[in-house]
């Protein structure tokens, strides 16, 4: 596959849950991961099973089992938070918690040095750089082709199995020894999070604040489950909300507007997939779109952001409900670590 972005219609809708969101008892990560290893490792020829969805301790034990015990995973990351997150601790338990050991983990300064050396199986690759990684990448996951964007590198090692090794392109980013495939997991982890705030429901409407990298990926999410539902796209960069919209068949409207075009009558869900409210400087800055206008008591408020913001405060204060970006997170590094050992055990022929 190639780093080419289409418009994303004629999508078949594919939920984690066909039935209307999870269970009670059911294992929302696990789920989560299931559904991307089959969605974007085994089109690619990978083998996927039960011992490469591990995420607690009996499945670890099962992975064991299938790979055997001492397989290490090296990580490499790129972006401006990459110094910290090759020592996330939640990183570290997805890889544990997979039935692996974790090796070097090490930063670098951009793709190019990501891609040089040869230490690492698991690439994490954050902003700014998830665009052009898949741009240069020769071999992409669907939903990494489907969006341009870029999350997670898996280089398989020397001598594994053809399906892995085996370019399929002439990119000089790469050798055949090793290609680097790029994969999406934010898409499955944030649609994880969709499909449990809506709780079975179909949304009348959403509407996603940012029109990054990161929001491709909750963007296509959202066309996965609900192909219908009306998606409203807004963003300071109007060229950006255009080009996403564009893709994801939804409105592209300006901050200032968006009252207006929903009529008055607050989303299902809104969804924040900007930097405001990543850090406490960030909220030193205006925030650019009518929030308290945007949420209702008993809508749903998911903020792509790890840390407990002001933001989620007052979606919590207008009764609605509110997801961190924690979830998302996890599930985002247990697809990592899942994939990075699908990568592993792969038979050497």
């Amino acid at each position: 596959m190639t780093g080419a972005v289409t418009t994303w219609s004629g999508l078949a809708p594919t939920p984690i849950w066909p039935d209307g969101g999870p269970a009670p008892a059911d294992d929302v990560v696990g789920a989560a991961v299931a559904a991307f290893l089959a969605a974007e490792l085994a089109p690619l020829g990978v083998r996927v099973d039960a011992a490469n969805t591990a995420n607690t301790a009996d499945a670890t034990d099962a992975a064991d089992r299938a790979g055997g015990p001492g397989l290490t995973v090296g990580i490499g990351a790129i972006g401006t938070t990459a110094p910290h997150a090759v020592g996330s601790p939640m990183l570290a338990r997805a890889v544990a918690d997979a039935g692996l050991s974790l090796g070097a983990a090490r930063p670098f300064a951009d793709p190019d040095a990501l891609v040089a050396d040869p230490g690492w199986t698991l690439g994490v690759v954050l902003s700014p750089w998830k665009r052009e990684v898949a741009a240069r990448l020769g071999r992409l996951s669907p939903s990494a082709a489907t969006t341009g964007v870029v999350d997670t590198v898996l280089r398989p090692p020397t001598g594994s199995s053809p399906a892995l090794s085996s370019p399929t392109s002439s990119s000089p980013h790469h050798t055949a020894d090793a290609a680097p495939t790029g994969v999406n997991t934010n898409s499955w982890a944030a649609q994880a999070v969709l499909e449990l705030l809506a709780a079975g429901r179909t949304p009348a409407s959403i509407v996603l604040l940012g029109a990054g990298a990161s929001a491709r990926s909750v963007a296509l999410a959202v066309r996965r489950v609900w192909p219908a539902t009306r998606l409203l796209v807004s963003a300071r960069s109007t060229a950006g909300a255009a080009e996403l919209a564009g893709l994801a068949g939804a409105d592209a409207v300006a901050p200032d507007g968006l009252v207006d075009a929903l009529a008055g009558r607050p989303p299902t869900i809104l969804i924040n997939s900007t930097a405001w409210g990543e850090t406490p400087e960030s909220e030193s800055q205006p925030f650019p779109f009518p929030m308290d206008l945007l949420l209702r008591p008993g809508g749903a408020f998911f903020d792509l952001n790890n840390r407990l913001s002001g933001l989620q405060a007052r979606a919590l204060a207008a009764g609605a409900t509110v997801s961190s970006g924690t979830l998302m997170q996890r599930a985002t590094h247990a697809a990592r670590a899942a994939a990075a050992r699908a990568v592993l055990t792969q038979e050497i022929p």
